[in-house]
């Protein structure tokens, strides 16, 4: 659960509006005999899919956050219409089995000295958690965009900065992570590569 969304501190001059719209089906890992993993591109009808799962999305985040700011109800969260109007934004629905599992929100950004990709928000529903869905889903988004990426975790939430840590140590080939203050309290900044 990296956090806040727009969290990058790039003017909005600054990131890139000229690549291509992904399209496509999605990928389908099987996790084991009983659980299949789809991660697909979210189209604009499925939008309300997603919503629906901001709302709790936001409400776990904000009992992690050291100071009270931000959106903590989707009716507060400001992005989540440009993830179907700007082209550096990438909506995803996560299927596990068929029932819907969770999202992911990933932005492509201006960094120097390259363009990097960002995971904004990434949430999994508390009962598919512990089922290897939320790894395989961030392996799946990652073949899809390779190269540079990183995110943020906030300090107080243990069980995302276990969980982000595990799956970068164990799929980017390089990787760094500094401390940083942000607006709601002290985050973990990864930098990482994947290929």
């Amino acid at each position: 659960m990296p956090g806040k969304e727009g969290h990058s501190g790039l003017a909005p001059e600054a990131r890139l509006s000229k690549k291509p719209r992904l399209a496509g089906p999605g990928y389908v890992q099987n996790i084991n005999m009983n659980v299949r993993l789809e991660v697909r591109t979210a189209n604009k009808a499925e939008e309300p899919l997603i919503k629906s799962l901001l709302d709790a999305y936001l409400r776990e985040l904000s009992s992690y956050r050291d100071i009270a700011v931000d959106a903590t109800m989707v009716v507060d969260y400001p992005y989540l219409h440009l993830y179907w109007s700007e082209l550096e934004r990438y909506p995803f629905i996560l299927r596990s089995s068929s029932e819907l599992a969770g999202f992911a929100l990933i932005r492509q950004i201006a960094a120097q000295p390259a363009t990097c990709m960002s995971v904004a928000e990434f949430y999994v529903v508390p009962d598919k958690r512990r089922q290897g869905l939320g790894r395989a889903a961030a392996q799946l988004l990652w073949k899809r965009f390779p190269g540079t990426w990183q995110l943020q975790v906030m300090k107080g939430n243990q069980p995302a900065m276990e969980f982000w840590r595990a799956c970068i140590q164990e799929y980017a080939s390089a990787w760094w992570v500094e401390e940083i203050q942000a607006p709601d309290g002290q985050r973990l900044y990864y930098h990482f590569e994947v290929s």
